[in-house]
């Protein structure tokens, strides 16, 4: 995943459970590893708070060239469980406006490019448009333009696909950039929920137009977003996760698995027969 020039990456909760569970041990306690670091540091205040479980994180980074999904477990959101995934990565990440991507980015040196989900922006204009019919309808149909381009650019090469958006896309991302610094929504009210996805375009626009650059990228973190549906039937079966290790474990099933559906293969028949064999002995 990480040799790969574009990396698409989401999260959610998971409840680990606490209190009475092992703590993560290092395998060289002179060289301890930053992940487990972090881990015994957020027990051990949830501990001394009296609480018997945590929200956790369960991260997806699905490679845009290589047909591979990976799981990664964490005991906070903090960014260093993204910062120390991504360590040697160069390349665009398509994340969410969450802002410990963006300290990843700044610390990365240049070597990370981060790009925003088009998909999240047309949400928020879309939630709003009770508020604001008009202006809404508006941005929707520009929205609409790019996803009519990114139809007919589907079957194209990368060079292609580059060429198309420069020549159709990026006139229509200009068009919104200026309404949405215009007059006509000049009176929109800041605490307004239109406010808000105005905010969000004008903020992000350089990493939502970043995909005009490169015929690779897609327009939206959908696929990726995806993936989170796993990780929610999963909490939905077994609820909470009993450790940290156990965690880890998951991470690297779901990864197996998810990877193995992304590839069309029979995950049911390996699983059965992985089970099997361990009743078996």
């Amino acid at each position: 995943v990480l040799s790969g020039p574009i990396i698409g990456t989401d999260d959610t909760t998971v409840t680990l459970v606490v209190k009475d569970a092992p703590l993560p041990v290092d395998s060289d306690p002179d060289n301890p590893d930053p992940k487990n670091v972090r881990a015994r540091a957020v027990i051990a205040e949830a501990l001394a708070a009296d609480r018997g479980s945590i929200t956790a994180r369960m991260w997806a980074y699905r490679s845009i060239t290589q047909p591979i999904n990976v799981f990664d477990f964490t005991v906070s959101r903090h960014r260093d469980g993204p910062e120390s995934f991504l360590e040697g990565f160069e390349g665009t990440l398509m994340a969410d406006c969450y802002s410990g991507y963006e300290a990843v980015r700044i610390r990365s040196d240049g070597r990370i490019i981060r790009a925003a989900c088009s998909s999240h922006a047309r949400r928020k204009v879309f939630e709003a448009r009770n508020n604001h019919p008009v202006h809404a309808a508006t941005l929707l149909a520009m929205f609409k333009e790019l996803y009519d381009i990114e139809d007919r650019a589907k079957l194209m090469t990368a060079d292609e696909r580059r060429a198309l958006r420069q020549a159709e896309a990026k006139p229509v991302w200009e068009r919104m950039r200026a309404y949405v610094a215009s007059d006509a929504v000049a009176n929109v009210m800041p605490k307004d929920v239109f406010a808000k996805a105005l905010t969000y375009i004008r903020n992000q626009f350089e990493h939502l137009t970043a995909y005009l650059d490169d015929g690779l990228l897609p327009i939206d973190n959908n696929e990726t977003e995806q993936l989170m549906k796993q990780i929610a039937l999963g909490r939905k079966n077994w609820m909470f996760i009993g450790s940290v290790d156990a965690g880890n474990r998951a991470a690297d099933i779901m990864t197996l698995v998810s990877s193995a559906v992304r590839n069309d293969l029979d995950v049911f028949a390996y699983v059965k027969d992985v089970l099997d064999r361990l009743l078996a002995g």
